[in-house]
């Protein structure tokens, strides 16, 4: 057996299964943190940057839940509502988004990397 192929398919499984638990961390986070505000605001009562910023914040969402079925996707939804996210505060503040929201770029990347690994292996199991 390649060696090559056995230590990618643990950093593999490492990567794969951090991705899963920073995404329930985060997901969880929103929840108790909408749970602690008395619900969701009426979205449709908000000015358009806080709209745009929630539309946001549901492709993240959105990217947190696909991710554990199709990763790559997952994290590329993860990572453009983040990207989103962040525009429209560096346009609205003139500066990107604070508190916990740079930490939903560690999924993203985590499940874009894992679905990268997992690629990679395959090509690599293939080609023995």
């Amino acid at each position: 057996m390649n060696s090559r192929i056995v230590s990618s398919s643990h950093l593999g499984r490492m990567v794969h299964w951090s991705a899963r638990i920073t995404s329930l961390f985060l997901f969880g986070l929103v929840i108790v943190i909408v749970i602690g505000q008395g619900g969701p605001p009426n979205i449709f009562r908000q000015p358009t940057p806080v709209q745009l910023e929630f539309a946001a914040l549901g492709l993240m969402l959105l990217g947190l839940v696909i991710g554990w079925t199709r990763e790559g996707l997952g994290g590329l939804f993860v990572l453009l509502g983040l990207g989103t996210f962040n525009a429209v505060e560096l346009a609205v503040n003139g500066r990107p988004a604070l508190g916990a929201f740079p930490l939903f770029a560690v999924p993203g990347a985590l499940f874009l990397l894992s679905a990268l690994l997992k690629r990679r292996a395959k090509e690599l199991h293939a080609g023995n």
